[in-house]
């Protein structure tokens, strides 16, 4: 993989963790437990790097959710509802707060987050694919009102330094 911007980087975390979010766990009527789906909604409630990457003059990100509000000001993040559809698509809302940050993410990922993406999960693997042909694939952790998705690259920071980081996406229902 080549190195990433760390616009790219929070972009691809973005996407690939708002699946994992979109478990659903119920009861089946007769007490049975449901195996839980990434259809249905979800909403971002983190965004990590590990081991982080360093940001003058700030010094060690490793939380990127908490990062992008405060350099933003914006709740975009918190905002977003991504929504996985039992036919293989998975839309967001793009409300208003991301407006101003929805282009940036397109061009950073070369995922469209506000058109159509088709998702598909085998096992604990999430693939989304763009509709230019980009696939990125995470793994992906279901409970009943939360979804998990992580991935590992090799990520470019600010001062140029490129490094490992796993990045891990939290979800959580609406």
């Amino acid at each position: 993989m080549q190195p990433m911007r760390l616009n790219r980087l929070f972009t691809y975390a973005l996407l690939f963790s708002l699946p994992l979010w979109l478990a659903n766990c119920g009861g089946s009527g007769n007490g049975t437990d449901v195996t839980p789906t990434v259809e249905g909604s979800w909403k971002l409630s983190a965004l990590r790097l590990d081991p982080g990457i360093t940001v003058a003059p700030i010094g060690r990100v490793t939380d990127l959710f908490t990062a992008f509000t405060l350099a933003t000001n914006s709740p975009c993040l918190t905002d977003l509802t991504f929504t996985f559809k039992n036919d293989g698509t998975m839309t967001t809302n793009n409300p208003q707060t991301c407006q101003d940050h929805t282009t940036t993410i397109k061009n950073q990922t070369g995922i469209n987050i506000t058109g159509t993406t088709k998702w598909s999960q085998t096992g604990d693997q999430l693939t989304l694919t763009a509709a230019d042909g980009t696939k990125v694939t995470a793994k992906s952790t279901l409970t009943g009102t939360g979804m998990t998705w992580a991935y590992s690259g090799s990520f470019t920071d600010p001062t140029g330094v490129t490094s490992q980081q796993t990045v891990t996406f939290d979800f959580k229902r609406p």
